[in-house]
C-alpha cells in the first residue's frame, strides 16, 4: 500500500522497502571480549585505529593542528553564560546576564572553562565529544568531565531500536596494541531524549556518558569530522610528500650546486706515486671512493651550506697552458629550486587551501602566509568580515553542543527560565555615518546594561 513499508531481516542486513524511500543498514564490525566482561563495542575504522590515525595526521600537519584549535576557540567564544529575556518598555525582548551563587559554585567546581574548551576541541577534531557526568548521593549532578573520556579513548556499542547507544567503553589505549580489555571502563550512555527522567532513575554515585555528535551524512555509529575530507582527497598526504621532498632536497643539496671533476693524475699526487702504483684496481677504487665520500660529506647538507674548499698552491716553472687542473668545480643550475618552476610552492599552497576549506576556515582567519595566490592574510576589513561571518555561522552548532546543560539545570534545581548560551562578540569599526551599521550575533545580548 502507498505510504507503508515492510522490513525484511536477512542475516545482518535490514532492508526497509516501500513508502517514499529505501535504506540498507549493515551490522558494523564489533570487538568482542568473551573471556572477560563481555564488552562489545563497534570498531572505529580498520583495526579500530581510525581515531589514532586522525590524531597522527593532525599532530603532524602545520595547517590542520592550529586549524582545529582555532575552530575550538571560535566555538568557545566568550564561554558559557546564562540569563533571562526581559520585556522592555518598548515591547522588545532583551537578554540580560544573571549571576547566581549556586550555579557559579558548580561551574567553578567542575572547571567548566576547561571542560567546555576540551569538548569543542574534540568536536572539531573527531566530530564527537564524550562528556562524563557523575551523580552525587543527594541525587544532583556533581560534575562533568571530559579529560577521562577524550575522543580517542572512547568507543560505543551498536545503536538500539531507537537509534541510540546504551554503552560507552573507555581506555586511553583504545585502538592500540597496548589495549587490555580487562582494564576498559564501561559507562551507561544517557539517551538524547527524556534525559532527565533517565538520570533520576540512575543510582546515586553513578557516572554516565553523553555522546555529543556533530551532524554528519548519517553514519550508523561514529561521526567523521569534516576535515577528514582533506585526508580522503589526499591533500594531507600531498602536503607530507612535499615536506619530505623539500627536506630531502635540503639535506642532499650544495649551495651552490657543483660538479667536481677530479683529474686522473690527482690520485698518485695525493696518495703518493709509489703507494698508488703498489695498489691493485680494487684498492684504488676504494681509495677514490673514500676521498669522494669525504669531499661530499664536507660540502653537502644544510649544516655545510656556505663552506669553502682550501687547498695548497704550488708554484710551477711550466707554462700555464701546460698546467693540469687536478680539481675542477663546475657550477650547475639548481634543478631542485629552479627546475620545478615553482611547482612545489604552488602545490603546497593549494593543499593548504583545501585543508582550510575542509575545516571551514579561510586564510583571513588564520593569517596564513605567504601572500601569493590568494593565500595572504588579507586586509583588516576582510579579516573583520570573515571573523564575523564565522562567528554567526557557529551559533547553530553552539546551541546544539551545549544543550546538555539544561538537564543538569533541571536535576540540580536551578531556575528553569534561564537561557544558556555562548557569549560572543563581533568586530565593528569606529566609523560613523549613514552607511555604518552595528551587528550582534543572534545569541549575543546587545543591551548596554548587561553584566558582560
Amino acid at each position: 500500500m502507498a505510504g507503508e513499508s515492510m522490513h525484511i531481516v536477512s542475516g545482518s542486513v535490514l532492508v526497509t522497502t516501500g513508502g517514499i524511500s529505501s535504506n540498507v543498514r549493515t551490522t558494523p564490525a564489533v570487538h568482542e571480549n568473551d573471556g572477560g566482561k563481555g564488552a562489545k563495542w563497534v570498531l572505529n575504522g580498520a583495526n579500530d585505529a581510525y581515531p589514532n590515525e586522525l590524531r597522527t595526521d593532525a599532530e603532524g600537519d602545520t595547517v590542520i593542528s592550529p586549524g582545529l584549535r582555532l575552530n575550538a576557540k571560535l566555538l568557545y567564544g566568550g564561554g558559557l553564560v546564562y540569563g533571562r529575556f526581559k520585556k522592555l518598555d518598548s515591547g522588545k525582548l532583551d537578554y540580560q546576564y544573571e549571576y547566581l551563587p549556586q550555579i557559579e559554585g558548580w561551574l567553578r567546581n567542575t572547571n567548566i572553562s576547561r571542560q567546555l574548551f576540551t569538548m569543542f576541541y574534540d568536536l572539531s577534531f573527531g566530530g564527537t565529544a564524550y562528556l562524563l557526568f557523575t551523580k552525587s548521593f543527594d541525587g544532583r549532578i556533581r560534575s562533568v568531565r571530559v579529560e577521562h573520556t577524550r575522543y580517542t579513548h572512547c568507543r560505543l556499542n551498536e545503536v538500539n531500536s531507537n537509534g541510540e547507544h546504551t554503552k560507552c567503553y573507555v581506555s586511553p589505549d583504545m585502538g592500540t596494541s597496548s589495549l587490555d580489555p580487562q582494564k576498559v571502563t564501561e559507562y551507561a550512555v544517557a539517551p538524547n531524549y527524556d534525559t532527565v527522567e533517565w538520570v533520576k532513575k540512575l543510582a546515586p554515585g553513578k557516572s554516565y556518558v553523553m555522546a555529543i555528535k556533530a551532524v554528519d551524512t548519517g553514519r550508523q555509529v561514529y561521526v567523521k569530522p569534516d576535515w577528514d575530507s582533506a585526508r580522503a582527497s589526499d591533500w594531507v598526504a600531498i602536503s607530507k610528500s612535499i615536506a619530505a621532498l623539500n627536506k630531502s632536497a635540503l639535506n642532499n643539496s650544495m649551495r651552490p650546486l657543483w660538479h667536481i671533476k677530479i683529474h686522473q693524475d690527482f690520485w698518485p699526487n695525493y696518495y703518493g706515486e709509489a703507494a698508488w702504483k703498489a695498489w691493485n684496481d680494487t684498492q684504488k677504487r676504494d681509495k677514490v671512493k673514500a676521498y669522494c665520500d669525504v669531499l661530499a660529506n664536507e660540502l653537502m647538507g644544510a649544516e655545510n651550506t656556505g663552506k669553502y674548499v682550501a687547498s695548497p698552491v704550488i708554484s710551477s716553472k711550466l707554462a700555464p697552458e701546460k698546467l693540469i687542473d687536478m680539481l675542477t668545480f663546475t657550477p650547475l643550475e639548481n634543478k631542485v629550486q629552479l627546475g620545478q618552476d615553482g611547482w612545489y610552492l604552488t602545490t603546497s599552497r593549494e593543499a593548504s587551501q583545501h585543508k582550510l576549506s575542509a575545516m571551514s576556515l579561510t586564510p583571513a582567519l588564520t593569517g596564513m602566509m605567504p601572500g601569493d595566490g590568494g593565500m595572504g592574510a588579507g586586509s583588516g576589513s576582510n579579516n573583520r568580515v570573515e571573523l564575523n561571518q564565522r562567528v554567526l555561522m557557529a551559533v547553530a552548532e553552539q546551541d546544539m553542543y551545549i544543550n546538555w546543560i539544561y538537564h543538569v539545570a533541571e536535576i540540580n534545581g536551578w531556575p528553569t527560565d534561564l537561557v544558556w548560551t555562548i557569549k560572543q562578540g563581533l568586530i565593528t569599526t569606529l566609523d560613523t555615518g549613514a552607511e555604518t551599521t552595528t551587528t550582534a550575533p543572534m545569541n549575543q545580548p546587545s543591551n548596554a546594561n548587561n553584566n558582560g
